[in-house]
């Protein structure tokens, strides 16, 4: 729902370090990408996009994306962001997204 709402451009999966593409409606779509596709440069991306994913992955994926111009939205299931990186990296990381308005 939060997904069709944002009416992104492109999704991108951003869940755990290896490529899962979860069991979700509309996840076949070609407009559906992985982080790695992303990062690797495989796959480019429109103006709006929105990241499934909100641990490190996620953020950092988010974070590349909107430092190229895209604006981005994050969807995440917990109260908090890359829980599962370092303290310093984390704070640095989160800082900036919000500059970067995400």
């Amino acid at each position: 729902k939060l997904i069709k709402e944002s009416q992104p451009d492109v999704a991108v999966i951003a869940i755990g370090g290896m490529p899962i593409m979860p069991e979700i409606s509309g996840v076949t779509k070609s407009n559906v990408v992985t982080a790695q596709d992303v990062l690797f440069g495989k796959v480019t991306v429109g103006q709006n996009v929105v990241v499934i994913g909100g641990g490190m992955v996620g953020c950092e994926t988010a974070y590349y994306l909107a430092e190229r111009g895209s604006k981005v939205t994050i969807i995440e299931i917990q109260k908090r962001m890359a829980t599962d990186m370092g303290l310093m990296v984390r704070r640095r990381l989160m800082d900036g997204l919000r500059a970067n308005q995400v």
